[in-house]
Formats: C-alpha cells, structure tokens, sequence
C-alpha cells in the first residue's frame, strides 16, 4: 500500500529499473494517510517499543525492554513497522523502522514533551550498561542533552576514560568532548577544578587525535592543555604537566 501510494503521488518514479524516491517528506496528504493508521492501531505499550526505535533506532532489543516489556518488543516485531537490523553483533539484534517513512510520521506524531521525556528515560536506562560500551555511551550523552539535561560530568569522564582504555579511540574523542563542554564555566566563576577537569579532557582527547593520525588537532589540544596548566598549581599542575 505504501509503495502504491507513493507512486500515485508522484513521490516514486522509475530509473533504471529501480523506484526511486523524488525527495522531501510531506507532513499531511495521501502518505502520511496510510501510515498514521498504522501506527495508531499499536497499544500503547507497543506504540512506546515503536517510538523508542523511530527516535533513537537502530536501537539494540534489551534496550527497548528495558523502557518497555518482552511482551510489547514481541508484538511490535510482528509488523511491519521494523525490522532487524544487520550488525556484527549478534547476541545483541538491534531494531530499525522498515522504511525512513515510517520514522519520519512516527516523530511528526510526538509532542516535544513526549520526545524530550523519551530520551531522558533512554539515558537514564542504558547508561549502566554505558561503561563496557564506548558506542552506546556516546549515545547516552546525547540523549540527555536531548532531553535537556545536563549529564554527569563524573559519569562523562567515566565514560571517556574507558573508551580511551578499550583503544575505542573515535568515542573517546566525542567523548572528550563532550567532557571539555561540560568543564566550561563562565570564566569569572571558574575554579581550578572546572581548569583541571577541561585540561586533563584536552590531553586525553590529543592523545586519541594522534592514534587517529589527526596531529594538528592532537597538537591543538595539547597546547590548550598546557595553557590551562599555566593556570593551575601545585599537584594538579604537575598532573596536567605529566600527560
């Protein structure tokens, strides 16, 4: 029916043998008219499964049952609406829309409220499961800053330390810096802990910058972090001084 209706539309023309999709996303009309209905048959708890894989999808299938039940992931698998996804992962399946579409009506259909509320309940679930995977707690930050809120400077840095020690070198730089953001203060109110905490996150993310082989930004922040160091004294300074 969707394929129908999107060709109808004039949303699906033919190149090479392949439908191709002509682009933008309508909000109201003949598509979104099919899928709506779809997704408002889903029982509450199975529309919440459906929501969590529109809004932060491909998302792993412990993942969903811990914000919803077996029991809602089970029925939601029996549509349409997702499928699994291929990963190298397989003792942790992951769930996406079956189509971009659906995903697309799935978030033109939540209120802000409802969004913001669903990432703080993804971050808050997964983020214990965050520190033996560098992937999913760079989504966890995310989330919260999605949501609003301001994450765990201790749980970041945490969080970063490990990326850093598995090698998970690419996560450990989002996660430094996202550690470096939320180290910065207005500068009349910094404290020598704020300097301390955003310079020992600039030496951190130069040395993942230089097993990337990114040198001028791995130069870049080893400078900043000296320069901070200027700023400090005693232990903390030859703590900076030592990375």
């Amino acid at each position: 029916a969707l394929i129908d209706t999107l060709t109808t539309a004039g949303e699906l023309r033919e190149h090479r043998d392949l439908l191709v999709w002509q682009g933008g996303f309508p909000r109201h009309g003949s598509i979104v008219d099919v899928i709506r209905p779809e997704i408002d048959r889903l029982t509450p708890q199975t529309r919440l499964a459906f929501d969590a894989v529109a809004l932060l999808g491909p998302l792993q299938r412990d993942l969903i049952t811990d914000l919803t039940s077996p029991d809602a992931l089970d029925q939601l698998e029996r549509t349409d609406l997702v499928e699994r996804e291929p990963a190298a992962d397989r003792t942790r399946p992951a769930l996406r829309v079956a189509h971009p579409l659906y995903g697309e009506v799935a978030r033109t259909m939540m209120t802000a409220a409802a969004t913001r509320a669903l990432y703080a309940r993804a971050a808050a679930s997964a983020a214990p499961r965050a520190t033996h995977d560098p992937a999913l707690a760079v989504r966890v930050v995310r989330w919260s800053l999605e949501a609003g809120e301001i994450p765990d400077a201790a749980l970041v840095a945490g969080l970063a330390d490990a990326a850093t020690n598995a090698l998970d070198v690419e996560h450990a730089v989002d996660l430094e810096t996202a550690r470096i953001l939320l180290s910065s203060t207005d500068s009349t109110a910094e404290t020598p802990t704020h300097l301390s905490a955003r310079g020992r996150a600039y030496a951190a993310r130069a040395t993942a910058y230089r097993l990337l082989g990114r040198l001028d930004d791995a130069q870049a922040d080893a400078l900043a972090a000296r320069k901070i160091a200027d700023h400090l004294t005693g232990l903390e300074r030859a703590d900076l001084l030592s990375r």
